[in-house]
């Protein structure tokens, strides 16, 4: 009896086998959906039922049944909800039956920790389908880390040969794996655009004019985006939108896509920090006194930047080689240039044919807009009326009426601003016209007397804000001339060349007159004029 006291003292072995409940879980799993479908669970689970009845195992739970794979390890969703019912010693459990130790795990190394883990410190035995007998024993325990290293090494091999094929295919300009969201696809070779793809557009666009994510999201919201402002941040950082495919197994190196582009790569590197040739000269600065720099080319290759010299003495200087000149010089050789851009007056006429074409252009357009945007707003009054009386009627909770209908009257005030943005209607005609003859007879007055803001705008109109200086001839060249100004020069140029007697060159910018029939000019200079919608 003294002797029973001290067995609560005793120590137990880890080497020496303990007994085991004869209580079993049974865990099943495919890599993939097809081995899903095709009854591989329904094999592994009858034969793990027919190994336990062999060895008059209690089976007390099924984990499993899904497709996962073995390389993730503990991450899986089953495996942890497994492990975690066998160590919890209410359940007696004493052996873990799976159809194969490769179901088991994939992870080598950390697959042969797991099972001795199970075994040491919870007495839990992992047994295949085919085991013959349940006792311990180093060979069988041998046998099984080795069948755990070579599930580990026949996963790698597979992965090997997976990431080989999705290099090739990346190469190749093909996307792997789930595409951007806004492409949906429509077969593993072609994408199409979804319904996102207009609100990523929206935000790209918004974003190359200077809006704050914020506003951008207010926006896309109120039009029915979902998307959240982390998302938008990555997607506005994405190239593949542009047409791009970039990726890790690439290592670095960006390849041309196949798949469509959402926008220019021009738009893409302009929101990302890249500025292009022509705008990495310009100074943040504007000033009155110099309104070309920045905008002025040197024929050499340089910019022209601006300084004062004396605090009032202006100047215009070549960044590259270093050409001085006083503004003057410069800027009579501009009005010079400007002066050649007004047009005969009898092409007045069609002139104004052509903005009233505009005009109903722009005013349909808009329409089409205001439309959409009243059908929008009258959704969310609608939507926003079933919520008050939801909230009145059926006792919807203040919190939940409160988030929604803040939500709605958020959007409503968005596409409310939109709508008045967007509302252009011009009862009289004449005024805007006139005002616009006025404009393209004048260029060199209207640049002469206007503040920067004007002088800016006529260059970029005219030019594209590119305008090309030859300091030795003192003259200029215009490599992104306004292409309707051209033709209008051209046309003036020939007037005062057939007056000269000379031969006028003709640009090969204007068509010949007539198709089918050849008909007189001035009619069909009128009708084709008639016929061209808004440009």
């Amino acid at each position: 009896m003294l002797n029973e006291k001290f067995q609560k003292f005793g120590k137990t072995s880890s080497t020496i086998a303990k007994e085991r409940f004869p209580n079993a879980v049974i865990y099943t799993r495919v890599s993939t959906s097809e081995q899903e479908n095709n009854f591989s669970l329904e094999t592994q689970l009858e034969k793990c039922k027919k190994c336990a009845v062999k060895h008059k195992l209690n089976v007390v739970k099924h984990f499993g049944g899904a497709y996962e794979s073995a390389k993730l390890g503990n991450k899986r969703t089953h495996f942890p909800q497994m492990l975690k019912f066998v160590k919890n010693k209410k359940n007696k459990i004493g052996y873990i039956i799976v159809y194969d130790l490769s179901r088991f795990s994939r992870e080598g190394l950390g697959g042969v920790q797991t099972r001795n883990n199970l075994q040491e410190d919870y007495n839990i035995k992992v047994i295949e389908v085919g085991t013959s007998t349940l006792d311990d024993n180093v060979m069988d325990d041998t046998i099984a880390g080795i069948k755990l290293i070579f599930a580990n090494s026949e996963n790698e091999i597979k992965r090997r040969k997976i990431i080989d094929g999705s290099i090739k295919r990346l190469e190749s300009g093909y996307w792997c794996g789930k595409p951007a969201r806004g492409y949906s696809k429509v077969d593993k070779y072609t994408l199409k655009f979804n319904d996102d793809a207009k609100y990523i557009k929206i935000a790209f666009e918004m974003k190359s004019k200077g809006y704050s994510i914020s506003k951008i999201l207010k926006v896309i919201r109120a039009n029915g985006s979902n998307i959240t402002k982390s998302r938008l941040y990555k997607y506005l950082c994405d190239p593949f939108y542009c047409g791009m495919i970039v990726n890790k197994h690439l290592n670095g190196r960006v390849v041309e896509g196949l798949h469509e582009p959402l926008i220019s790569k021009e738009m893409f590197l302009k929101i990302n920090g890249e500025k292009s040739e022509v705008k990495k000269y310009k100074t943040s600065k504007m000033d009155e006194n110099r309104p070309l720099q920045g905008d002025l080319k040197c024929s050499c290759g340089g910019v022209y930047t601006g300084y004062k010299k004396k605090g009032k003495y202006n100047y215009y200087k070549c960044n590259k080689c270093h050409h001085n000149s006083a503004v003057n010089p410069i800027h009579n050789s501009f009005e010079v240039l400007l002066s050649k851009y007004s047009f005969d007056k009898k092409y007045i006429t069609l002139f104004k044919k052509q903005l009233k074409y505009t005009f109903d252009h722009i005013e349909s357009e808009n329409k089409k807009k205001q439309s959409s945007l009243l059908a929008k707003i009258s959704k969310n009054e609608t939507n926003l009326r079933k919520v008050n009386y939801k909230f009145a009627i059926d006792k919807l909770s203040y919190e939940i009426h409160n988030q929604v209908s803040s939500k709605i009257k958020a959007d409503i005030d968005i596409l409310n601003e939109e709508l008045s943005n967007i509302t252009f209607s011009l009862s009289n005609y004449e005024n805007y016209i006139d005002e616009s003859l006025e404009l393209v007879n004048d260029f060199k007055g209207i640049w002469e007397k206007g503040g920067i803001e004007i002088k800016k705008e006529i260059q970029n109109i005219l030019f594209s804000n590119q305008i090309e200086y030859n300091p030795k001839k003192m003259s200029y060249r215009t490599p992104k001339e306004n292409i309707v100004m051209s033709i209008l020069t051209g046309n003036r140029d020939k007037i005062k060349a057939r007056k000269r007697g000379q031969k006028p060159t003709n640009s090969r910018i204007v068509l010949k007159v007539g198709i089918e029939p050849t008909l007189p000019r001035k009619l069909d200079f009128e009708s084709s004029a008639s016929t061209n919608s808004a440009t």
